[in-house]
């Protein structure tokens, strides 16, 4: 069914036309006890293609194509750290003479799990992303910060800080005893550090939030958060009803989605990211906020539970794609074409994996990890990354010595299976500064938390957390519109570039910790772009 259904996805990915398919997956079970597990069985969702493409040439200026040229600055360069000083050299193409109108609003799109490949290899199916990739700037990749997961990633982007800095390190609270309640780190009031959205409010500047990480509180007009009720993960609508902006669901319910409820707001179904930019599209053409922010799941979803490359995850893609083609639609008819920079953003990457490491198991042999509240030491497991705790930082030179012992007893099988990252450049990595050592696994590893044997075993699906220097967890970036530059291709940037950029578009007073402003993105004040003759792409796929 897989193979049948992957075929008819194949032989109708340049239709325009909207349709419903089915898909039906065995039931698969992940091995429970050292990370979140999911059974899935059947789900129905709507694949739709995008007929957006003619409205993407009207919403970007267009010039020609011209020899790309190299540009000479001081910025930051690949070294594998984040705080040094060196940055690539940016490519882009040659601009023209009309000065384009100032950006006075920005759209933020962040897709969960969005890799680079998405928009620059054609046999993804993303026509919008890859439009706005020829109408715009992009990134060959963005690094994230370390580990990398979604809730440090994004509260780096809206505070351009590291997690030292801002202190949001892990999607969820550290929890040795297991005594929490299974929260993650929803609340803004835990970004310890100044955001874009405090200076938007400074400045009098309208913003709205749609399912944004690490957003419950947070200080904007319009805001629907991204939180669940901890028993039941893919619930997105109960939870939020209470922390969402008074009135808002209602008045989208009315106006926009229908009732919303636990099935219709539910991650597991693509539909969730359908709803999502329903609800954006509402604020957008009501209110016309300065900075949009959305957060988009699905993709993510898709490839924890079936890898990087599965059949699902090229639909979720599509499908995600076709959002931001609603979106494109919003900023058209909102009548913001003009006047509005549109930013897509990712926040990790990927690896397949095929085996869990039980670093706790070993501080247990060896009697450094203890049960109860007087705990002692304890590995806290991220995904491609662990990092050391001890309970008391004074008993910090103590310890040390007697885990790297244990870890040395460890067979040579599993121990070739990660590197040390010791606290020099756990600091360097902009890392939470409380961990003593961290564990870097290599793609195809994952760490658990279980603190009995086994210590290693065989499982399947897709993770990330691992060193963002790794390929594997680059990101993607692409950003176009009213303000942005024709052309330039940026080797690198990080997701801690994201605050400057947004603060320059909404010409915010705003100082990032870590980040810079890439340079070569932006129109300068004596530059534009002319907008010349071309044949426009119909909604029908024509050109016209």
């Amino acid at each position: 069914m897989i193979k049948s259904l992957r075929a008819k996805f194949l032989r109708t990915r340049s239709s325009q036309s909207r349709f419903f398919r089915t898909r039906f997956f065995p039931a698969r079970s992940i091995p429970t006890g050292s990370f979140p597990t999911k059974s899935f069985t059947t789900r129905s969702f709507p694949v739709r293609f995008a007929g957006s493409i003619a409205l993407i040439t009207l919403l970007l200026p267009v010039a020609p194509p011209a020899k790309a040229t190299t540009r000479s600055f001081t910025g930051i360069q690949s070294t594998g750290r984040f705080t040094t000083a060196n940055r690539p050299a940016t490519t882009a193409a040659t601009s023209f003479t009309r000065p384009f109108p100032p950006p006075r609003h920005v759209l933020l799109i962040s897709i969960d799990g969005f890799r680079p490949e998405f928009y620059l290899d054609s046999g993804w199916n993303t026509p919008n992303l890859r439009q706005l990739v020829k109408r715009g700037s992009y990134a060959l990749h963005m690094k994230s910060v370390f580990p990398s997961f979604t809730y440090p990633a994004h509260s780096s982007m809206v505070s351009g800080a590291f997690p030292a800095i801002h202190q949001v390190c892990y999607n969820a609270p550290f929890d040795p005893t297991g005594s929490g309640d299974g929260s993650w780190n929803w609340a803004t009031s835990l970004i310890r550090a100044p955001t874009i959205w405090d200076a938007a409010k400074a400045a009098g500047l309208t913003a709205a939030t749609v399912e944004w990480p690490v957003s419950v509180g947070a200080p904007v007009t319009w805001n629907i958060p991204e939180i669940w009720p901890v028993k039941d993960g893919d619930d997105r609508i109960t939870a939020a009803r209470p922390y969402a902006t008074p009135g808002l669901i209602d008045e989208i319910e009315t106006n926009a989605t229908g009732k919303l409820t636990p099935f219709s707001m539910n991650v597991s179904y693509f539909s969730f990211d359908e709803t999502a930019a329903r609800m954006a599209v509402y604020i957008m053409e009501k209110y016309k906020p300065g900075i949009l922010a959305i957060h988009l799941a699905c993709v993510d979803e898709e490839e924890h539970d079936y890898g990087r490359e599965g059949d699902s995850v090229r639909l979720a893609v599509a499908n995600v794609d076709h959002e931001v083609g609603d979106l494109l639609e919003a900023v058209e008819r909102a009548g913001l074409k003009d006047s509005m920079a549109i930013v897509v953003v990712g926040d990790h990457g990927f690896s397949d994996f095929h085996q869990v490491i039980e670093p706790n198991v070993w501080l247990s042999k060896a009697g450094l990890l203890r049960a109860g509240p007087d705990w002692n030491v304890k590995f806290n497991p991220a995904g491609g990354s662990a990092f050391l705790y001890p309970q008391h930082a004074s008993d910090t030179a103590v310890l040390l010595p007697k885990v790297r012992a244990a870890i040395r007893q460890v067979p040579d099988s599993i121990r070739s299976r990660f590197r040390i990252i010791e606290k020099p450049e756990l600091m360097s990595m902009g890392a939470d500064s409380k961990a003593v050592m961290a564990l870097a696994a290599l793609p195809g590893t994952i760490f658990g938390g279980r603190t009995k044997e086994p210590d290693s075993f065989a499982a399947f699906g897709g993770h990330h957390g691992y060193d963002p220097n790794l390929p594997d967890m680059y990101t993607g970036f692409i950003v176009a519109g009213a303000g942005i530059r024709q052309g330039t291709v940026i080797p690198e940037l990080c997701v801690v570039d994201i605050a400057p950029l947004l603060a320059e578009l909404l010409g915010l007073d705003f100082k990032a910790p870590d980040g810079k402003l890439v340079p070569g993105i932006m129109v300068s004040p004596n530059e534009g772009s002319r907008l010349p003759n071309e044949r426009v792409f119909r909604m029908n796929g024509s050109p016209g």
